[in-house]
């Protein structure tokens, strides 16, 4: 009888119809690409909060540092 690890080490390994690439290649390429998305999300989601801190600045803050003449 196989034993489970030769038998998911014999799927990973397999050829598909895909630019004939393993089956465990298309899995990391699908997690890189994943990632890839993830991060850019990431990104701008930050670059949009950094927007709205800099187009929400008011001068009030400016009023409250003291003024010599």
């Amino acid at each position: 009888m196989s034993s489970p690890n030769n038998s998911v080490s014999a799927a990973l390994s397999e050829t598909t119809p895909v630019f004939q690439l393993r089956v465990w290649q298309l899995i990391a390429i699908a997690v890189g690409i994943v990632m890839a998305i993830l991060l850019v999300i990431a990104l701008c989601l930050s670059l949009q909060r950094k927007k709205k801190t800099v187009k929400g600045f008011d001068n009030s803050s400016l009023a409250e540092i003291p003024y010599r003449f």
